[in-house]
């Protein structure tokens, strides 16, 4: 179960931060949020190490960068959706 929350925890915030970084240079836009997440999850499985009864795995860190890259894959993919809409109607 906890599996799944960080998948779509970090698949949302994946979309909010690439909406956040609104500009014309995708691939900057990408690797900023990916290393953004990424870190983010590093830093997370690391403070668990002070959780009782919890502790780091890399795992974690695998599907939460994996729900990142959905969220980017899926704000693309509507975004290009969106924006061929756009143009076929001018």
């Amino acid at each position: 179960m906890f599996v799944l929350n960080g998948f779509f925890v970090y698949l949302v915030l994946g979309i909010l931060l690439l909406n956040a970084l609104r500009r014309n240079d995708v691939i900057r836009n990408n690797s900023i949020v990916i290393l953004i997440c990424v870190l983010y999850a590093i830093s997370d499985e690391f403070h668990q190490v002070f959780v009782p009864g919890r502790g780091p795995n890399i795992r974690d860190v695998f599907i939460d960068s994996t729900g990142t890259l959905v969220g980017i894959l899926i704000y693309l993919g509507v975004k290009k959706v969106r924006l061929s809409k756009y143009f076929r109607f001018l």
